[in-house]
């Protein structure tokens, strides 16, 4: 595919606006809330601890898709409605969420975000 030199001058213009851009926003702290690990109530839910991929996927089925939701979620009907997952489990994912938001305290990166990080 042959470019001619305006496509190629409005390409690069766009892929140095999106780096400046994220450049920018991590000055400014924005997205900082899973970047650096801190558990606020609009995490998504797979920052709490004992909630993967999968049972994200369920609670997200279910309109649980942050923290917040979770935390204000009823466990008795979540439990019931989700296969595999109890109330007591709920309550459990509920006071990881709590003891996690309190301050001061941050998840640790899992092995796959450490890599991405540059970790080994």
């Amino acid at each position: 595919m042959i470019f001619d030199l305006p496509q190629l001058l409005v390409y690069f213009a766009c892929v140095g606006l999106s780096l400046l851009l994220a450049v920018i926003g991590s000055a400014l702290g924005l997205g900082e809330v899973t970047a650096k690990g801190k558990v606020t109530p609009s995490s998504p839910i797979e920052i709490v601890k004992g909630i993967g991929a999968g049972r994200a996927k369920q609670l997200r089925e279910h309109g649980v898709k942050t923290v917040g939701d979770l935390l204000n979620a009823d466990p008795d009907k979540l439990g019931d409605a989700i296969k595999g997952v109890s109330p007591d489990q709920i309550r459990k994912w509920q006071n990881e969420a709590r003891e996690s938001m309190k301050e001061g305290v941050k998840r640790k990166a899992t092995k796959k975000e450490s890599r991405k990080k540059g970790g080994k």
